[in-house]
């Protein structure tokens, strides 16, 4: 052990000891030429003959390294030398070979980033792995992951053999528009936040206790509760400067009061970072038995010990099956799909993660096999350098040894570079496709990115480097030369140009396929104006605006001034976005049709008189809704072609009724 530290030691003084035997070494020759001057040597005689006794300085210090230090972290350090120098002798093969390094490498590091974040970093609940999705089926609405309704996440609840607990959740809205957008007052300007209406369980479900105070009771579900809420640690920090006295602190949000129950932890997030803060749903109990139509919750579960995913989803399927024989009205071919947390959050991105992944993957081995290539070129120029080493007693391993380590080298710049790619591409991405990342990933250059890349930095070499060296080491001896090496090197160059020849192509047809669809969806006619249209959500406080009249006054108010501005064509408001995945359903019956011929349930929205023209779409028949259709008149609306064919079949639908 003793030996083994002073070894490492003498790796830091080297300089220092190397001196000091110097000095030991030319007294030790001063004393021996003496001696041989005194038996009658002339000088010169006398200090070569010392010379020859001591063995040679340059030999006697090589041991003494070899005996005091590290062997193979001299040799390595000497190779690393060594490579640096063969490297800035041939600039152009260094740059080539550095810069295709580092855009496989980057490439492969700002892809990683993503990934981690959305497939691989664990969620921060109580063992997140027995967390799942509930979601509602059902074949004849074209439903795979939808969401629930109230009555029939009680029902799971109360039904099902398989979960600890189940919980739900909604973006929480002032006026139920599915925004999300509540505003903080009390000192300065508002401050526009958004929140999550949450039942009782819901951070119980998840494992997930608070950092300070509490979170929401069974009670707080329903309404006749005090309100109360729970902070995310962001806000506790920007907007009550983090006061550790935050408990029971009144706030007032969008003009009610709230009393702070907690504050959760930092690395917390339900459902996505962007929620800052959470409240009670407080609904009226019934609630939850007659609100089996309209569909606005979603629903995570918590998998009892030993209960495996299939047979929690059997016995979910058992239970979807007994509502709809209740009630054959709502629940007509209604089913239950469960997805395990994690795989419900990163389920949109996934496949193209995946297919990003591929293609850097393939797109790295293109740069192993092109430096590949260029290293076997590059062998040819060098075969009397290496030739000569060999003759000089320079062993197959330790020639194999230092081409290596010149390629590790030039992978270790490549992978430095590769890494400030890395960045600028994760920069990139968060500035112009922020959009396009799930709110629940936390992109960050983290240590786990950081050692994929120096993976990635130690890899490249073992694939590119190890071919052309044992090819470089085996035609570098003298012997070996000839024109059957030389016919083996061009066949391995023909084949590496033949693999980097086939992955290019893949690359290529898949970027070819993915651009056709790009076209394809963009000749796509969403049925509206989308190169002129500006869209953009308006969050109408309660305290403020407590009636429909009062809102209905506000947004025409809104409008009046949007359509002032120079520029503005048309101006029109609706309860729901365009393309948000979100619109209001409700029971439709057709005057003249049997009930059980027509699907009964219709999605819906609010308009005002210029919506239409403001959105660019186009009319087929019959008109527009406008002011005169306001108030107290006879109620009218608008359909789409889609509607009017699947309930009328060919005939005209303007002016039949449905209720």
């Amino acid at each position: 052990m003793t030996v083994a530290v002073a070894r490492v030691i003498a790796l830091f003084r080297s300089g220092r000891l190397d001196d000091d035997f110097d000095q030991e070494v030319a007294s030790h020759l001063a004393m021996a030429t003496e001696d041989n001057v005194r038996r009658g040597m002339t000088p010169d005689e006398a200090r070569r003959a010392a010379i020859v006794r001591f063995g040679g300085p340059m030999h006697i210090k090589e041991q003494q390294h070899d005996d005091r230090g590290l062997p193979f972290v001299d040799a390595t350090l000497q190779d690393v030398r060594y490579g640096l120098r063969a490297l800035r002798k041939n600039p152009a093969y260094s740059l080539v070979a550095v810069a295709t390094l580092a855009i496989g490498i980057g490439a492969g590091t700002a892809v990683f980033s993503i990934a981690r974040a959305v497939l691989l970093r664990p969620l921060p609940y109580g063992n997140p792995s027995e967390l799942v999705r509930v979601f509602e089926t059902n074949p004849l609405k074209n439903w795979t992951r939808n969401i629930a309704a109230p009555a029939n996440y009680a029902d799971w609840k109360a039904r099902n053999t398989s979960f600890t607990d189940i919980a739900a959740y909604e973006q929480f809205s002032e006026n139920g528009s599915g925004a999300g957008d509540v505003f903080l007052t009390g000192s300065g300007e508002p401050q526009g936040l958004k929140a999550l209406g949450v039942t009782g369980n819901l951070f119980r479900v998840l494992g997930a206790p608070p950092l300070v105070g509490r979170t929401f009771t069974d009670a707080e579900t329903f309404e006749g509760q005090a309100r109360v809420v729970v902070l995310s640690y962001g806000l506790w920090q920007s907007a009550f400067g983090q006061d550790p006295n935050i408990v029971g602190r009144t706030v007032t949000l969008s003009g009610r009061t709230y009393d702070v129950a907690g504050v959760m932890p930092a690395d917390f997030f339900f459902p996505g970072r962007d929620v800052q803060l959470w409240l009670p749903v407080a609904y009226q109990p019934s609630i939850f038995t007659t609100a089996r139509r309209p569909h606005w919750l979603g629903v995570v579960a918590r998998r009892k010990a030993g209960v495996s995913l299939e047979r929690a989803q059997e016995d979910m399927n058992g239970v979807a099956r007994a509502l709809e024989r209740q009630y054959p009205d709502t629940n007509t071919q209604m089913g239950v799909r469960l997805e395990r947390l994690h795989d419900s959050f990163a389920f949109a991105p996934r496949p193209a993660l995946l297919m990003l992944s591929g293609a850097v993957g393939l797109l790295f081995l293109i740069v192993c096999a092109n430096i590949a290539n260029l290293q076997l070129g590059r062998a040819a120029a060098r075969a009397r350098e290496i030739a000569i080493r060999s003759a000089l007693g320079a062993g197959r391993r330790r020639l194999i040894r230092q081409l290596f380590t010149e390629s590790l080298v030039l992978s270790a710049v490549g992978g430095a570079l590769g890494f400030a790619i890395a960045i600028a591409a994760r920069a990139a991405l968060l500035r112009f496709a922020a959009s396009t990342i799930p709110l629940h990933a936390d992109v960050r250059l983290d240590a786990g990115v950081v050692l994929f890349d120096a993976a990635l930095t130690i890899v490249a070499p073992l694939v590119f480097a190890v071919v052309p060296a044992l090819r470089s080491a085996a035609a570098g001896r003298l012997n070996d030369r000839g024109d059957g090496a030389a016919r083996e090197t061009r066949a391995l160059r023909n084949a590496l140009v033949g693999a980097e020849v086939a992955l290019s192509i893949v690359l290529v047809v898949g970027a070819v396929l993915l651009s056709r669809s790009l076209l394809r969806l963009e000749a796509v006619d969403p049925g509206f104006d989308r190169a002129r249209v500006v869209a953009f959500t308006v969050t109408l406080p309660s305290a403020r605006y407590p009636t429909r009249p009062d809102r209905l006054r506000a947004l025409e108010e809104i409008e009046r001034r949007l359509r002032a501005q120079a520029g503005v064509q048309a101006v029109g408001a609706a309860s729901t976005l365009a393309l948000r995945g979100f619109t209001w359903t409700g029971d439709a019956t057709v005057e003249g049709r049997a009930a059980d011929d027509y699907e009964r349930e219709l999605r819906h929205k609010s308009i005002t008189p210029d919506y239409f023209r403001a959105m660019g779409i186009r009319l087929l028949a019959g008109r527009f809704l406008d002011e005169r259709d306001a108030g107290d008149r006879p109620l009218v609306a608008v359909v789409n072609r889609a509607l009017a064919q699947r309930y009328f079949r060919g005939e005209d639908a303007i002016g039949k009724r449905i209720t």
